[in-house]
């Protein structure tokens, strides 16, 4: 059997720990990059460009000691931009018998059912056995660890006083892109509309690094438990940022829904997301 993980999302919610767990099997079939940004292209609009973006992806990729390696597959991804199918046919062609790859692109939270379907339908086609996983993480954290990405990125996070982070927070929640990858109960509706429950992993980055997660996620991909490391953290950093309890309060009013939707969808203890929370109270 052969089998393709397609991670949805969400952004900042584990999906970088994921594909570093993933690439560590010898029997996953190395493509050329961890997000391909195929359909969020295609279908989505977009604040950035995704091809660069994949371009980018295609330099960082850890295998990419070929050779011309990047030209060759941006004239690879240019052709599954000209016709879908060719993105398929590229994994069908890579994937060996007992072998498995992926797609670790999390802005496909943002695809409607019936684009979700045509993949489904894409590696059916195909043989191919089709993984989705989806991860959730408390929602005003995931988009401070968003901002402070694209901080760290520009240079300017350690200038960034706790102020302008909560301005920029309160800017951001619940805005296009901020809904794109994490209005929950949307993206949840559309997986649960394009595919079997029993080919669907939801999980939670606030619980994912236990051993009881990881087996569920690992007995889920039928991939062995000691291929996951739990210590491995990515891109985690101390808490620097603290916020005035009537700046969470802001917040947390305004993704209440999310937190309803988690609590009647999921057997998920918000405990969780409330103490990751607690721990950005300033205290006087």
């Amino acid at each position: 059997m052969r089998t393709f993980i397609l991670c949805l999302g969400a952004q900042k919610a584990g999906t970088t720990w994921l594909f570093k767990q993933l690439i560590k099997s010898p029997h996953y079939s190395k493509g050329f990059s961890k997000e391909y940004h195929l359909f969020d292209t295609l279908y989505l609009d977009q604040e950035f460009d995704a091809k660069e973006k994949v371009r980018q992806r295609i330099k960082n990729y850890p295998f990419q000691n070929e050779k011309n390696f990047v030209a060759k597959h941006e004239t690879v991804m240019a052709g599954f931009y000209t016709n879908p199918e060719r993105y398929y046919d590229y994994f069908d062609s890579i994937l060996e018998d007992g072998g498995f790859t992926s797609d670790i692109t999390p802005s496909y939270s943002g695809l409607p059912a019936e684009r979700l379907a045509e993949i489904r339908v894409g590696f059916e086609k195909r043989g191919i056995n089709l993984r989705v996983v989806f991860l959730l993480r408390e929602p005003i954290l995931r988009v401070e660890s968003a901002i402070k990405m694209n901080l760290r990125r520009k240079g300017a996070l350690r200038s960034t006083k706790s102020e302008i982070l909560a301005e920029k927070i309160l800017k951001n929640l619940n805005s296009p892109p901020d809904l794109l990858r994490g209005d929950y109960r949307q993206i949840c509706n559309q997986i649960d509309l394009a595919f079997s429950e029993n080919d669907v992993f939801y999980g939670f980055y606030e619980t994912l690094f236990t051993s009881a997660e990881v087996k569920r996620l690992s007995d889920f991909l039928g991939l062995p438990t000691s291929l996951f490391d739990v210590e491995e953290k990515i891109n985690a950093s101390p808490r620097s940022f603290y916020y005035s309890e009537r700046e969470l309060s802001l917040f947390r009013a305004m993704v209440e829904e999310r937190y309803r939707f988690v609590a009647d969808r999921f057997t998920f203890d918000l405990n969780h997301w409330d103490q990751a929370v607690s721990a950005s109270i300033r205290r006087l």
